[in-house]
């Protein structure tokens, strides 16, 4: 109500009753008195139902100060972001794909990564793509999970710089796993690994050929996701068909995805052996045999072995080293040990000798 109105209706309602009373004494004519005592009441009624301005001012008081805590609120926490933005890129360190395959980083890690988006599974927030680095004269193949709270807007071939926390490495793949907060684009180039041979040109025949039945869609992307798979990694003809037949593909569509393109067995076999000696120490023998376990042929392991840039004396240093961080040795012992992974003698001999056994 107007507590203006009502009390000024209020006193001018006492004042024509007290002359309303006056008149019946005097006996005198009341209607002006009647008049005026209706007017005051009429008065009265109005200041009740009018709203008071004093709370309308209240309202608009306090929702003005219910919008402000809200503008507060999401002030501070998109500061609140930024701030763990900053932090995040000054913290984290470069990601070293050798440290991480050897478990010298912890789970937990604050890490930097620059890259190419080789395979996108989702760019929507929660998804996931693997992202392709090169690291000094090898290159570093992660799985990035999104937890940027928004899509990206990223295609394959595009160069990438992340920031995140090491997940650990994924049960399947093995590949490390980066829980990804940043995410900024630089551009996009040509592929860092290059894409798989273009299948050559087959000369039309002369006379009208039968028509092959059309290409169906789970072939199709069969074909896609083996050309993805040999984007960022090294596979055996064997060994690409289990992976897709592990992603779902039948082992008919996996087997016509390899027909249909191009692969140089003995250039997939030279890369993984590669791969191989960037993460961890082998002897030619020991390496041959892993590469024969991944499912190349006894020829395909001997041109990676022969063509391969590798100082099987250092290798053995390497796998003398790792030893001795994990239990004690004799120089016997060791020596033994080394020629048991398939080093020579000498190989072994010049070990244990560089590392003053």
């Amino acid at each position: 109500m107007d507590l203006l109105l009502f009390a000024v209706g209020s006193i001018g309602v006492i004042v024509s009753l007290i002359l309303l009373v006056i008149n019946l004494i005097r006996k005198k004519p009341k209607k002006k008195a009647s008049i005026s005592l209706v007017v005051w009441f009429v008065l009265i009624v109005i200041g009740l139902s009018m709203p008071s301005s004093s709370s309308n001012d209240d309202s608009e008081t306090q929702a003005k100060l219910e919008n402000n805590e809200e503008d507060k609120v999401i002030a501070e926490s998109e500061h609140s972001q930024e701030e763990l933005n900053v932090r995040l890129k000054e913290e984290a360190i470069e990601a070293d794909f050798v440290d991480i395959n050897s478990d010298k980083v912890a789970k937990g890690t604050k890490l930097h990564l620059k890259g190419e988006v080789t395979v996108i599974i989702s760019a929507k927030s929660l998804g996931e793509f693997s992202l392709t680095t090169k690291e000094g004269d090898g290159y570093g193949v992660y799985d990035i999970h999104n937890y940027t709270a928004k899509d990206l807007d990223i295609q394959e071939g595009d160069v990438i710089e992340v920031w995140g926390v090491y997940a650990g490495r994924d049960d399947d793949t093995g590949m490390p796993t980066i829980s990804m907060t940043i995410c900024e684009k630089i551009g996009s180039v040509e592929p860092i690994i290059g894409k798989p041979e273009e299948p050559k040109e087959v000369e039309q025949p002369t006379e009208p050929a039968i028509r092959e039945p059309s290409e169906t869609l789970s072939q199709k992307n069969a074909v896609a996701k083996a050309e993805q798979y040999l984007r960022i990694m090294a596979f055996s003809k064997s060994g690409l068909i289990e992976q897709l037949e592990y992603e779902g593909f039948s082992s008919e569509d996996a087997t016509y995805s390899l027909d249909k393109i191009t692969v140089d067995c003995n250039e997939q076999a030279l890369l993984k052996a590669e791969n191989y000696l960037s993460t961890m120490a082998f002897s030619k023998s020991g390496l041959a045999e892993q590469l024969g376990f991944e499912g190349f042929s006894d020829e395909e392991a001997t041109y990676a072995i022969n063509n391969i840039d590798a100082d099987w004396k250092e290798q053995a240093v390497l796998k003398a080293e790792n030893y001795l961080d994990i239990m004690a040795f004799s120089r016997s012992g060791l020596i033994e040990q080394l020629e048991f992974e398939g080093y020579t003698n000498e190989e072994a001999t010049y070990a244990v000798d560089q590392i003053g056994l």
